[in-house]
C-alpha cells in the first residue's frame, strides 16, 4: 500500500506487505516486508529491516541499515552510514555519522 503524493525511486526495491504513507519520498534503497513507514517520511540509500516502524517526518540519510523489528520515533533524524541493530527503540535523533546502536 502506497499513499498519495509519494515518490518511489530511482532504484527502490520494496518487500510486501509493506505500507508507505502520504508524501513519503523513498530513494534508493531497500525495505522489507512487513515494514511500515509513516507520513512525510525520506529515506535516501538505506536498507530498512523486516517489520519496523518509520514514524511521520523521520530522515534517514545514505548508508544507513535499520534492523529488523526496530521502532523509529516521529521526527528523528538518522545521520549517514548509522547501523542500528534489531529490535530497537529509536526516541531520538542520531545526528552523528557512523553511529552503531546494538
Amino acid at each position: 500500500m502506497v499513499g498519495n503524493n509519494t515518490e518511489l525511486g530511482p532504484n527502490v526495491i520494496v518487500h510486501k506487505n509493506t505500507k508507505i504513507g502520504s508524501t513519503t519520498k523513498i530513494l534508493n534503497s531497500l525495505i522489507f516486508n512487513g515494514s511500515s513507514l509513516c507520513d512525510g517520511s525520506y529515506i535516501s540509500g538505506a536498507i530498512i529491516g523486516s517489520n519496523t516502524y518509520i514514524g511521520k517526518w523521520v530522515r534517514i540519510e545514505d548508508g544507513s541499515v535499520i534492523g529488523d523489528g526496530v521502532y523509529v520515533k516521529d521526527y528523528v533524524f538518522i545521520a549517514k552510514n548509522a547501523k542500528i541493530g534489531p529490535y530497537r527503540e529509536i526516541m531520538e535523533s542520531i545526528y552523528k555519522d557512523n553511529e552503531i546502536i546494538l
